[in-house]
């Protein structure tokens, strides 16, 4: 849970101070394919234990750790270890853009791995790593 939380805090620093074209790039390379059919029903172990890893660390900060800082985390994580995801960031569907209209999730294997409530959300930004 120690690298959870290092990296939770590394992504909200970074999404307060830095400007994102300084580390989208570290999420992975924009993908404009559609979203993968899933291949299993779960995730597999190890991407299982980041995303509760992540989860876990998120509700114990004291910083707000919404979905994207969870979803960057997530992204990190899988990365070190090797395991491929995407992560994307979704529009709110109908009505005029807002502030919180804004959705971030991980998928691997075209399997939500965290943010799960993105039924609502249109596809929009996919940062893929293989």
């Amino acid at each position: 849970m120690a690298e959870a939380v290092l990296w939770l805090v590394l992504a909200r620093t970074m999404i307060a101070a830095v400007p994102m074209r300084w580390w989208r790039a570290s999420l992975g390379r924009v993908d404009t394919a559609p979203a993968p059919v899933a291949r299993s029903i779960r995730p597999a172990p190890p991407v299982c234990r980041v995303a509760v890893a992540v989860d876990r660390a998120a509700r114990r900060l004291p910083l707000n750790t919404a979905c994207l800082p969870r979803a960057m985390a997530v992204q990190w994580m899988l990365r070190r270890r090797r395991i491929g995801s995407t992560l994307v960031v979704g529009l709110a569907s109908g009505g005029a853009p807002a502030r919180y209209d804004l959705h971030a999730w991980v998928e691997a294997d075209g399997i939500t791995v965290i943010g799960a409530d993105q039924r609502r959300y249109a596809r929009g930004l996919a940062l893929t790593h293989r």
